[in-house]
């Protein structure tokens, strides 16, 4: 039925659902099928001359050189040991943030036997050991764990008591375990009209317009930054109230792939870290009655 000849979909749509459809599954699984014997491996490889043969239409005893050649392939148990290393080398790479990789002296830690020998092979083929792969650079503030978070520790970020209870619970919670920290309180509100971010503390507030492309994450994680320029008192520890929850769970797993404005945010912490000063964030359920969250919202809205 695919390669009806007439009325059949293009050629290079059916390649693309080869693709797709069968050679995906080993592409993000490569360093488990890494595992398969030779055996397994050829079955793959029929797998993929024969789904080819079906997408191209061309005859069964076309060689598997020219047939890969026309479907601009590589035979399928090669390409598997390729990306097999290749994902081995990125780990390599990004050592810090690899969970496979947690101490730099041991390269070989987690590895697999017949993975390890195969790396070494490949490094020996290159002339090279992995001292020479260029790591990413790792800045201070990249680190995970770059200030203490909050997010579920306490019964009040619970939504399912009243809000008399949640109001109640906080209150006792800032008494009991941050009686010494001086708290700001920051949101950030989208609207079809605009988008802004608001902070406040006992001594001062501010609240900004920004540009409308932002989103309300942004907003959120750009409100804890101008809080942390304007609001800090320098002799204090502080704690940040926040009602995103995806804010500060993204800044408690930061990694190179995080978006930049919460790099941002972590290299403003560390800032305050090497100044002697620790920074605390407690997530506050929104609209939960607790009156700094809701007056941080309120100030929002009155731009």
């Amino acid at each position: 039925m695919l390669d009806y000849k007439r009325n059949g979909p293009r050629i290079k749509h059916l390649i693309t659902i080869t693709n797709n459809s069968i050679l995906s599954l080993f592409f993000y699984s490569s360093p488990i099928i890494n595992e398969l014997s030779e055996t397994h491996l050829k079955a793959c490889n029929v797998i993929q001359t024969t789904s080819l043969r079906i997408a191209l239409g061309v005859p069964i005893w076309t060689p598997n050189v020219i047939l890969l050649k026309l479907a601009g392939q590589e035979i399928l148990s090669e390409k598997i040991k390729r990306l097999a290393i290749q994902f081995f080398i990125k780990q390599i790479a990004t050592q810090p943030f690899s969970a496979l990789f947690h101490t730099p002296d041991r390269i070989y830690s987690h590895l697999v036997e017949k993975d390890a020998e195969s790396l070494r092979i490949t490094f020996s083929n290159l002339n090279c050991i992995p001292d020479h792969i260029i790591s990413l650079p790792i800045f201070p503030h990249s680190s995970p764990n770059v200030c203490e978070i909050f997010l579920e520790d306490f019964y009040f970020q619970n939504k399912e008591p009243p809000s008399s209870i949640i109001s109640s619970d906080f209150i006792e919670c800032i008494q009991t375990f941050f009686p010494n920290h001086f708290i700001i309180a920051t949101d950030g509100s989208k609207s079809h009209c605009y988008t802004s971010i608001a902070g406040f503390s006992c001594l001062q507030q501010f609240c900004y317009r920004i540009h409308p492309l932002n989103s309300v994450f942004t907003a959120e994680v750009l409100a804890i930054c101008q809080a942390l320029d304007e609001l800090v008192v320098p002799e204090k520890d502080i704690l940040i109230l926040s009602d995103s929850f995806l804010a500060l769970s993204s800044l408690k797993n930061i990694s190179f792939h995080s978006p930049k404005v919460i790099q941002r945010l972590a290299a403003k912490i560390h800032i305050r870290k090497n100044l002697n000063q620790n920074i605390a964030f407690l997530w506050i359920p929104g609209h939960s009655g607790v009156s700094w969250n809701e007056k941080a919202d309120s100030i929002a809205k009155q731009v």
